[in-house]
């Protein structure tokens, strides 16, 4: 932690470290520009497109499921968190 000096991703147009730094300004606009580059590739892709969509969405779905389920096995079933924890070390060793 004692390396990290800067903001990596910093906002656009504003210096990562407050200084004014040109050099650290530009390192910023180029990582951002970078970053849309991307994602214009993967959205224009006609194949990766709609498996980008399709595995985010069921990320963000599993892990509301797993949100949910956390939630309902602590307050439902009064389950502590070691007890969920081993059932989640159970669950996973069977799957």
């Amino acid at each position: 932690m004692r390396g990290i000096h800067r903001n990596e991703f910093g906002v656009p147009g504003e210096p990562p470290d407050g200084t004014g730094n040109r050099k650290d300004l530009r390192e910023c606009v180029r990582r951002w520009r970078e970053i849309r580059e991307g994602l214009a590739l993967v959205l224009g892709h006609p194949i990766l497109r709609p498996l980008t969509l399709v595995s985010t969405s069921w990320f963000i779905v599993f892990q509301g499921r797993i949100a949910l389920q956390t939630l309902y096995a602590t307050r439902k079933l009064g389950l502590s968190a070691g007890e969920l924890g081993a059932a989640h070390m159970v669950g996973g060793a069977c799957s």
